[in-house]
């Protein structure tokens, strides 16, 4: 496709979606596609920033961990490359956020990118974007390879679920970078440190039990908290989520404790918990929520009480489901009908088209607005009257 003088759009692949091109976007929903662009004499000035700091919000008074952060800060000194890997809920963002404050002092700055969801490559172009000050620009891997040569930023890239081959090559690429990875898997072999994060100490299992109920545990608490400890071999989330209720919960109500939970949420609650599983791993930007849901609905004080309940995290620029929740949430919550999704994706052009709203806002969104798009023209497959115009419109307004 030729776009302009100058301009060449190559697609090679299978094209599910829209092709949208104009004189600085191309916008594609496509799965297994490959989309290059060529813009002649368009590369803006790329400058290297003079301080790297991009730092995760502070952990406020974290439960244990003090001998993990020690063993990963040591063990980031000295091979340049750790991963944490462990199991969903056992606090691997907890630790990498602890991490990032205690090695922001280090030569080089300090870049952490919350990679949930999210592609290597566009893990990477979020580094490039953190020590480069180039807008709009996506260098190609070489490119990108010759520009982070002799950067010497600490990059802590937090869950970061992608092959071992994906990992060796984001690693050839930072290759003076101190790189701290997390992920629910290990695919780091050979080319650094790889650390399994377990569950808590037992006495730390208990004081998070105890801070979480706010007050300290009596004698029968404390017999019941112990069995909890040895049911949820100390997981951090799995031991919050057994306090939700405002008591312990037995051993013996674990498998049905999520459930009942959601059970007891208000329409506005579920509302917001069906949006972000919808939204997937990258989650919901705060600002987001209430335009999304139904107009009138109190989606603030919906998501803020959902994160008490620990179903839902807060994220670097909003909330998404916690970790391993969104199969056991799908049972209790039904997904979005062909109407809801088409109002959905009303609410969402009508967000992104504001006169008032940037291109980087707008960037915030794909996320939701890929899914919903995806989920629409599923419905409409299966024969949801309108779902496919809903889907085209929305697909056009962010475009």
């Amino acid at each position: 496709m030729e776009g302009g003088p100058g301009h060449r759009v190559e697609v090679g692949g299978n094209v599910t979606g829209s092709v949208v091109v104009g004189d600085h976007n191309i916008v594609v929903t496509a799965e297994r596609s490959h989309v290059s662009v060529v813009q002649q004499g368009r590369r803006p000035e790329v400058r290297r920033r003079e301080e790297v700091r991009l730092l995760p919000r502070r952990v406020r008074n974290p439960v244990g961990r003090g001998r993990e952060l020690d063993a990963v800060t040591r063990a980031l000194a000295e091979s340049g490359a750790v991963q944490v890997y462990g199991p969903s809920g056992t606090g691997k963002s907890t630790l990498l956020r602890m991490c990032a404050h205690e090695a922001q002092t280090g030569r080089g700055g300090l870049a952490f990118v919350d990679a949930a969801g999210q592609d290597p490559g566009d893990v990477l172009q979020e580094v490039f974007a953190a020590c480069y000050d180039a807008p709009g620009y996506r260098p190609t891997g070489a490119e990108l390879r010759r520009l982070m040569a002799g950067v010497g930023a600490t990059l802590v890239l937090d869950d970061l679920d992608c092959p071992r081959e994906a990992i060796d090559t984001l690693l050839d690429t930072v290759p003076d970078s101190p790189v701290l990875l997390s992920s629910t898997r290990r695919t780091l072999w050979g080319n650094g440190d790889a650390m399994a994060l377990e569950g808590l100490a037992h006495s730390d299992a208990l004081a998070l039990l105890s801070r979480a109920l706010g007050h300290p545990l009596d004698e029968a608490e404390q017999a019941l908290a112990d069995e909890l400890v040895l049911a949820t071999s100390g997981n951090p989330h799995r031991l919050l989520l057994a306090t939700a209720e405002g008591r312990l919960a037995r051993p013996s109500e674990l498998p049905d404790l999520l459930s009942r939970i959601v059970a007891t949420l208000e329409p506005t609650e579920r509302a917001v918990l069906s949006v972000l599983e919808l939204a997937g791993p990258t989650g919901v930007d705060t600002g987001l929520i209430p335009a999304v849901t139904a107009p009138g609905a109190d989606a603030a004080s919906a998501g803020e009480r959902l994160e008490r309940l620990g179903l839902v995290v807060p994220t670097e620029r909003g909330v998404r489901l916690a970790p391993g929740l969104d199969g056991g949430a799908a049972e209790a919550v039904a997904p979005p009908s062909g109407a809801e999704l088409a109002a959905i994706a009303d609410r969402l052009v009508h967000w992104v088209t504001a006169p008032d709203r940037s291109p980087d806002e707008a960037a915030s969104a794909e996320g939701l607005v890929s899914r919903t798009v995806d989920a629409l023209d599923r419905a409409g497959t299966g024969g949801t009257a309108g779902a496919a115009e809903a889907a085209v419109r929305l697909a056009r307004g962010a475009a």
